[in-house]
């Protein structure tokens, strides 16, 4: 089943946290996430809708289980040694830096979902390991990320606030992607 999803993941491949206890804090300082995870999966905070920007016509976002089906939950992926794709969105392809050409066959790559893996632009022969494609906020190579579930592509933006705060508490920048792939991690 696919899986909508908005993931943070650190801007800068070589950065990643030793565990998420820290991260989790903050988290639940501004009101992202509950204290109390259920399972392995965190409920949404008081501050969720304050630190979301929603775009677009009234979105049908359920924020708890007593919602109904498909309601928004953070769940911080397992820590990988190497970069590791986090999702992307279905019907995209990335662009070659060098060249702007579309990869529509970059799922072809093997072992596309590791980020080292090598990709040739076919118009321009230009090779590099797949994290290193313009992949525009579709597609997350990372060792460690977390998301929010049921946040369809370009539904939400984070606040400044939220992306501050990972920062902060991190001690690197962070990014953010959106991906509508089988949730595998």
């Amino acid at each position: 089943m696919y899986a909508p999803r908005l993931i943070f993941y650190p801007a800068d491949i070589e950065n990643c946290v030793d565990n998420y206890q820290p991260l989790q804090t903050t988290l639940a300082e501004i009101g992202l996430i509950e204290t109390n995870p259920q399972q392995d999966i965190f409920l949404v905070g008081d501050g969720f809708l304050e630190l979301l920007t929603f775009m677009g016509c009234a979105p049908d976002i359920h924020l708890s289980p007593q919602d109904g089906d498909n309601y928004c939950y953070i769940k911080f992926n397992q820590i990988h040694p190497q970069p590791i794709c986090a999702g992307h969105v279905q019907s995209f392809s990335p662009n070659c830096s060098a060249c702007k050409h579309k990869l529509t066959h970059w799922r072809e790559t093997e072992n596309w979902q590791q980020g080292s893996s090598l990709l040739t632009c076919p118009a321009c022969q230009h090779s590099k390991p797949l994290q290193q494609f313009r992949w525009r906020k579709e597609a997350a190579y990372t060792r460690c990320s977390f998301y929010i579930a049921n946040i369809h592509p370009h539904e939400a933006l984070p606040a400044d606030k939220l992306m501050d705060a990972l920062h902060n508490s991190s001690g690197f920048k962070w990014a953010y992607a959106y991906a509508n792939d089988l949730d595998t991690l």
